[in-house]
């Protein structure tokens, strides 16, 4: 309750409180001097341990649904919560930055979305860690490097297409290049983009 400031001789009260939080190995780090050992009792007194959001999917739900109202309000945005389908997208997501990762990215696609349920193509691309449906494990040895090239590449844009409902600039943000680089993929595939719009 008490301390005093370098360069004084002057013992100043205090009624304050120390919340510290780190995700470090803090055991190791004094053993290898990389921590003072005596700070680490001083501050040390409660320990809470919070695990990552990946492990706390309870936590994740009722968190998206605060944040969603949140920025709705900040942003004046008529947006209530999102598609089941951008709900499983966020639920299957590592969230590697946890809770500001995931603060980050409602508040990203509450700005963009002009619905008022916020669909997958309001999320950034970033978010992404795209799979495709495609489970077949044969490799094809009858047909040139070229051939099969194409061909998975053909496949690939087309679940992309397919993933992204019809939205070439979302699809383009996924896989990493330039719109109209996927415009000519699609063109070069005879893979019409409407079509997939329409299916959803």
């Amino acid at each position: 309750g008490e301390f005093i400031p370098l360069g004084s001789t002057k013992t100043i009260n205090t009624r304050a409180r120390i919340i510290s939080a780190t995700n470090k190995d803090f055991s190791n780090m004094i053993e290898t001097g990389q921590f003072r050992e005596d700070l680490f009792y001083r501050i040390n007194v409660v320990n809470l341990h919070i695990p990552p959001l990946r492990e706390r999917r309870e936590d994740l739900m009722l968190l998206i649904d605060h944040f969603v109202e949140k920025f709705a309000l900040k942003l004046k945005k008529d947006v209530s919560g999102m598609t089941p389908s951008t709900l499983e997208t966020l639920l299957r997501y590592s969230w590697p930055g946890n809770v500001r990762e995931l603060e980050n990215v409602i508040e990203s696609s509450c700005a963009l979305t002009q619905d008022k349920l916020i669909d997958i193509k309001d999320l950034p691309g970033s978010l992404f860690k795209f799979h495709s449906t495609h489970t077949g494990n044969v490799i094809p040895i009858d047909k040139t490097l070229k051939d099969t090239i194409d061909d998975y590449e053909k496949k690939y844009i087309a679940e992309l297409i397919k993933f992204s409902k019809g939205n070439v600039s979302k699809a383009a943000e996924i896989a990493d290049i330039a719109r109209q680089n996927m415009h000519l993929k699609l063109k070069q595939y005879e893979i019409n983009a409407s079509d997939f719009r329409k299916r959803n």
